[in-house]
């Protein structure tokens, strides 16, 4: 594989991930890794120095956050945490996912979740 194939595998695999931040409403991730990787791709055209490769971790947050639990209202939790649903649209059996979802994030945003929109 030569430098330029592995530069777009490994960008294609960032903005997958940049994707399901967005997914799981992590947006402000989203937006500052994108913000930085523009900042780093723009910053030594206009400084002329390489001060702007310190935001280079930050660049790699959506790796990190599209393994993290997703919130419970997110689009994410409603296709792979929700458990099979009755005639009713009431949970049938929640999912473990989802359990600790509720758990981690607070009551005002867990009350969005008790019915699950059609």
């Amino acid at each position: 594989m030569t430098q330029t194939q592995v530069d777009l595998f490994v960008g294609a695999v960032w903005l997958v991930c940049v994707i399901v931040c967005i997914l799981k409403w992590k947006t402000s991730t989203a937006i500052l890794a994108i913000g930085a990787s523009i900042a780093i791709a723009v910053g030594p055209l206009i400084t002329g120095n390489y001060l702007f490769n310190l935001l280079s971790p930050i660049k790699l947050a959506p790796f990190i956050c599209a393994i993290r639990l997703a919130k419970p209202v997110s689009w994410w939790a409603k296709w792979f945490y929700w458990g099979p649903m009755g005639s009713d649209r009431r949970l049938l059996r929640p999912s473990p996912k989802l359990a600790r979802a509720l758990a981690r994030f607070p009551p005002a945003v867990a009350q969005l979740c008790l019915v699950r929109p059609k």
